[in-house]
């Protein structure tokens, strides 16, 4: 579609003495001499070219034949529709797949409704086989509206939708595919349909799966995925037993004790439905030597209401684990002292670990906000830095009115240092706001 709009002003203005819009000019019959031709800005050119014979042979043209269906002169209109049934016909799955994209891009143009349903009849009546084998080859917007097209006509049956749903297709089209076999499961009380979905790759897949089967009273292996890697299937598991009147909790502990050899999805789930009293079974695994147990270990105490201080874990050399521990310290609200966090922002630290510690002095407050803007204005890593610029700019322009907090004398020392230092680089209205504010806040009462 770019291509026929960018030749189509290239060839109206006559670009470099070109003939391609004059009719009746010679045109190579080449792929890309008919392409240009047929994309030229004269209607009478579109018209010569659809009726030459040539323009079955190459199939790269085919969908620019599609971009013609719509076009704003009839009779244009009326030979692409006449030549698009023999160019459907010599096509194979691939090509066929491009029409179908360019023709789901064309769909809300004027004039495109006899090109649509030319196109999805030639896609319903086609074998099986090939229907998968063309919706394999669409991606994005294209195979969702084309597979849709086939649901809403029940052409796609419960074979096919199992096959789509377990394969290789585009995500979304793959849970539209289980809905659609739930709907038919569910009413028929055939839980055969569905248990097929439950090896799906897809998450979303398993997860409309498990609950059609959970509609269906079918509880029977449900219990298998309260450790699958997605939380939504093991929510789904979860509430699954508790209609079955089991409790999963229970089920997690059991599985914790001894730990299994991969114990991050235990972990979670039973930080999902947990206990406060279950915080013990998993403060063990805080040291395990695997990343990603360690912050699974860490989100759980979060979510299970845990009074740690795991500011230790700050220091972490692996990022999801500080990353979760940033979470949990901002949740609790037992942030380290301004101090320790400075020193690791400011020191020879990885990256992730300065990032957490910078994110936490943000908690500390609207002046150690300021602080960290200003320190890291100059930072040798670019996202903080500009992190620091973007931030201060912002909070200059759209925050700072609402600013009443007290401040430390001495915190209001060093900021009025920091912007001297900085007087330079900061922009003139940020560098008199903070001035401003920082001079005229009040102090904090001791007492």
């Amino acid at each position: 579609m770019e291509f026929d709009q960018a030749l189509r002003s290239w060839t109206r203005f006559r670009c470099h003495g070109t003939d391609l819009a004059r009719d009746s000019a010679p045109v190579p019959e080449t792929t890309l001499g008919l392409a240009l031709a047929m994309a030229s800005g004269d209607g009478y050119r579109h018209a010569e070219v659809l009726r030459y014979p040539s323009v079955t042979v190459y199939p790269r043209l085919f969908p620019l034949v599609l971009i013609r269906t719509v076009d704003h002169v009839p009779q244009v209109r009326t030979l692409a529709i006449e030549v698009l049934p023999r160019l459907i016909a010599a096509s194979d799955h691939e090509t066929f797949a491009a029409m179908l994209t360019v023709a789901c891009r064309l769909q809300d143009r004027m004039h495109a409704d006899p090109m649509l349903e030319l196109v999805l009849t030639v896609l319903r009546e086609s074998a099986d086989d090939d229907i998968l084998a063309i919706l394999a080859r669409l991606e994005g917007r294209s195979v969702r509206w084309a597979g849709q097209a086939l649901i809403a006509k029940r052409r796609l049956q419960a074979p096919q939708l199992a096959m789509i749903a377990i394969g290789r297709f585009d995500d979304r089209l793959q849970e539209r595919c289980a809905e659609e076999l739930a709907d038919q499961a569910v009413p028929q009380s055939d839980p055969d349909l569905l248990r097929p979905l439950l090896k799906a790759r897809s998450a979303r897949v398993r997860t409309v799966a498990l609950t059609g089967l959970i509609r269906l009273g079918q509880f029977d292996g449900v219990d298998e995925f309260l450790t699958d890697r997605n939380a939504a299937v093991r929510a789904t598991t979860q509430w699954g037993l508790r209609r079955a009147g089991m409790e999963p909790a229970a089920r997690y502990r059991e599985l914790l004790q001894p730990p299994p050899p991969s114990p991050k999805p235990v972990i979670q789930g039973l930080g999902e439905c947990g206990q406060k009293t279950d915080v013990v079974l998993v403060v063990p695994f805080l040291d395990d030597p695997r990343p990603q147990t360690r912050a699974a270990a860490v989100n759980a105490l979060k979510h299970l209401g845990a009074e740690l201080d795991l500011s230790r874990f700050l220091i972490d050399p692996a990022p999801s684990v500080t990353r979760a521990v940033v979470a949990y310290l901002s949740e609790r609200r037992t942030l380290p002292p301004v101090e320790t966090l400075r020193e690791l922002a400011r020191g020879n630290q990885p990256i992730h670990i300065r990032r957490s510690a910078v994110s936490l002095l943000r908690e500390h407050g609207v002046w150690h906000r300021i602080w960290v803007g200003l320190t890291l204005y100059d930072d040798p890593d670019t996202n903080l830095s500009l992190d620091g610029l973007s931030g201060l700019g912002y909070w200059c322009r759209y925050q700072a009115a609402s600013i009443n907090a007290p401040i430390d004398n001495q915190l209001r020392s060093e900021l009025q240092a920091l912007i001297r230092s900085r007087s330079n680089v900061l922009y003139f209205d940020t560098r008199q706001t903070l001035q401003w504010l920082i001079g005229t806040a009040r102090p904090t009462t001791t007492y």
